[in-house]
């Protein structure tokens, strides 16, 4: 009711509605353009809810890795993906092959859109064994945005970067938000996070030409606690910045 009274409604954030929620119906609001929705991680019986969005063209999902639907977004062109913990969330009732087949839904009605960015703990449940059958789309990604941490004995590149990778044919920029779970700067030395960046880029490298040919790299970077990495292809750089 609130909703149908809204007709000039632009964005909607609904956080942490989960019992009471089962169809986000938002047809009737023409001007809604961006939509973020974010679920409990933590319940018991957490309940799946249908999102018919039509006009959205922006929509960010929290802790919805297997609990939302996607009924129709035809007209989206971003989506934002986050988990606020690296376990797996599913609803208890399902097994494991119903939150795979699920997964592998939400990324067919996604596979459209021109933006798309993935948390560090979304990565991670994808990266684990079992969430690696979850078949991918050829997506048309032309702009990717991958959070990812760096650990204790080095940077692995997670198993979902690489297969994200490899079905964006065509990925013109890829951007990488770094950061380690220990940012004490007394800890964390400017000469060590130099010497990760530079791994990580490297690694991040030698993957994207593995499956972009005929490509330049040029590496450029400047020191700070915060980074960001811009890759942009055919012919890109990647920038270390505050």
């Amino acid at each position: 009711m609130i909703l149908s009274g809204c007709p000039i409604l632009e964005f909607l954030k609904l956080d942490y509605c989960d019992d009471d929620l089962r169809v986000l119906d938002l047809r009737n609001s023409l001007r809604l353009r961006t939509l973020e929705v974010i679920r409990p991680f933590f319940s018991g019986h957490p309940s799946q809810v249908q999102i018919v969005a039509p006009h959205v063209r922006c929509l960010k999902l929290e802790n919805s890795l297997s609990l939302c639907t996607l009924v129709d977004l035809s007209s989206l062109a971003e989506a934002k993906l986050y988990n606020s913990s690296h376990r797996l969330q599913s609803n208890i009732h399902d097994p494991l092959g119903v939150t795979v087949q699920k997964m592998a839904e939400m990324f067919e009605k996604l596979k459209n859109v021109e933006k798309l960015t993935f948390g560090s703990n979304f990565l991670k449940n994808l990266s684990l064994p079992e969430l690696r059958s979850v078949p991918f789309p050829m997506f048309k990604i032309k702009a990717l945005t991958l959070e990812t941490l760096f650990a204790e004995d080095g940077y692995v590149i997670p198993a979902a970067i690489e297969k994200l990778l490899q079905h964006s044919p065509d990925l013109k920029k890829l951007t990488l938000n770094t950061r380690t779970p220990n940012t004490n700067p007394i800890l964390w030395r400017k000469s060590r996070w130099e010497a990760e960046l530079k791994h990580m880029a490297t690694s991040i490298e030698l993957l994207v030409l593995s499956f972009k040919y005929d490509t330049e790299f040029n590496l450029r970077y400047k020191s700070g606690m915060a980074y960001y990495c811009v890759f942009d292809i055919p012919l890109y750089s990647v920038f270390f910045t505050k």
